[in-house]
């Protein structure tokens, strides 16, 4: 049972949910089967560890019926029981969590049932409350929309005959509005998810959709709401990516209304706007490598990053990454022990030691970067990039050079064979690699005119992974 659905749900109550949750099954309005209030009593004392020696089926049985023959039948019906309650509650908490979602279906339920004084009541009670509410994203837009809608039909029920009078107490074009401020924010979130998709993995879908979204700024309904302008100028960091008055436009609105939005949005905000810059970073637009750091610090001081306050490796990963190549040496060195217990612990150490390499190859510890790097397991091809990259750069910086021609060489089929990455990154990597080889050649066997040659065909290319210290490495020559 350790690895049954219901242990991995159970696992993952708080304390209070766990206790509220004995109460919802010891309620007779969700469940009268005795058995599985045993069973629910037995595996609450076993929380949160839920040990195997604990939580095997028979195990259990004999602890919740001692003395009967064990049944497994009998066992699992109850442990489906039982996960189905689990299910239900999670549903349920989340629903009474939603307090509009909640009153949503009440004034539905009141309308349907003609009870006009209560409804009254509650439309009131929402109406105020809605007005005085601080988060106005888009969902906000829908729980007025719904409350607007349910405040049309009680009238049009009452006074079907006297339109005129319905159309003056209630909001029938601020309802098209709503919804339409809902729709479009919702709409443009989606193909901005699709365009980041689209640049991370070799995959692709018509963008001839988008066109029709490029006119929202002309509708003075929609042109007022920050939700929608915000995600309408998401959309254009993609879209109209050569322009980079939409990185700050975002930016310009963030200051104005950030604490009017979800705080899920905000941090896809954040996301794409560091994406984006890393996209003009690799293209030559050096100047946005401190919008980022600034970014990552904003997003981690309001809490707005790492997402729901848990480091993942490639967020804890990248923000060294972009403290390093800024030598914020103390800040990136701070940062790594201080979000290492926020990562999953099954990646905590993996990802604090592909951190602390990184840390060491930025500030000169080169052997000490290889060992470490050297029990670091890869978590998808990305990652895996990088580090093939750290070890070329290490091994050229050690001076070994037989190793670095065959890591090279290896790392080039590894490259040109894997079908998830799309066609730009294979040419970043692919190009990183090449002008290497070069580097550690002319580095080698140097030679004036070949090295002019090589200098010039690096700083010209602008879609070239880590160009900076490419170029560095030939300064260093030159010197």
């Amino acid at each position: 049972m350790k690895k049954s659905i219901l242990v991995e749900i159970l696992s993952k109550f708080s304390q209070k949910e766990i206790r509220e949750f004995s109460e919802y099954v010891r309620s007779p309005f969700f469940n009268k089967n005795q058995g599985i209030i045993k069973l629910n009593n037995y595996l609450r004392l076993k929380y949160p560890a839920f040990e195997k020696s604990e939580t095997e089926k028979k195990i259990v049985f004999a602890e919740i019926f001692p003395g009967v023959k064990y049944n497994d039948g009998f066992m699992r019906t109850l442990i489906f029981g039982l996960s189905s309650l689990a299910e239900n509650f999670l549903s349920y908490t989340r629903y009474k969590n939603s307090y509009y979602k909640d009153k949503t279906f009440l004034l539905y339920e009141l309308n349907d049932r003609h009870l006009d004084r209560q409804l009254e009541k509650n439309i009131r009670v929402i109406s105020k409350k809605l007005e005085t509410e601080k988060i106005k994203d888009y969902e906000y837009y829908l729980d007025k929309y719904n409350l607007e809608n349910e405040k049309y039909l009680y009238y049009f029920r009452n006074k079907p005959d006297v339109y005129e009078k319905i159309v003056k107490k209630t909001k029938l074009k601020e309802m098209a509005d709503y919804l339409s401020i809902f729709y479009y924010s919702c709409i443009i979130g989606d193909y901005t998810r699709l365009y980041n998709l689209k640049n991370i993995y070799n995959f692709d879908f018509d963008t001839s959709q988008t066109d029709k979204y490029m006119d929202i700024p002309k509708d003075a309904s929609l042109r007022k709401v920050p939700c929608v302008m915000i995600s309408y100028y998401e959309l254009m960091l993609f879209a109209k990516s050569d322009d980079l008055s939409y990185f700050y436009k975002i930016k310009e609105q963030l200051e104005l209304y950030e604490d009017t939005l979800d705080k899920d949005h905000v941090y896809n905000i954040y996301i794409n706007l560091i994406n984006f810059c890393s996209r003009k970073i690799t293209a030559g637009y050096k100047e946005l490598e401190y919008e980022v750091f600034a970014l990552y610090k904003r997003g981690l001081e309001k809490n707005i990053l790492p997402f729901h306050g848990t480091s993942h490796f490639r967020f804890y990963t990248t923000v060294t990454e972009t403290a390093l190549k800024l030598k914020e040496y103390d800040w990136a060195r701070n940062f790594i022990n201080d979000y290492r217990e926020r990562l999953p612990e099954k990646i905590r150490e993996n990802s604090y030691n592909y951190a602390k390499a990184l840390y060491d190859f930025e500030t000169g510890n080169y052997t000490e970067a290889l060992e470490t790097l050297s029990v670091v397991k890869y978590n998808d091809v990305y990652h895996k990039l990088k580090c093939k990259c750290l070890i070329a750069m290490l091994y050229y910086e050690l001076g070994y050079t037989v190793q670095l021609l065959s890591h090279i060489d290896a790392f080039n089929h590894f490259i040109m064979n894997d079908k998830l990455l799309n066609k730009e990154r294979k040419r970043i990597y692919s190009a990183f690699i090449k002008y290497l080889k070069k580097v550690d050649s002319v580095r080698l066997f140097f030679n004036k005119a070949i090295f002019e040659k090589l200098w010039s065909k690096i700083e010209t290319d602008n879609s070239v992974y880590n160009k900076k210290w490419l170029l560095k490495k030939m300064e260093e020559m030159a010197q």
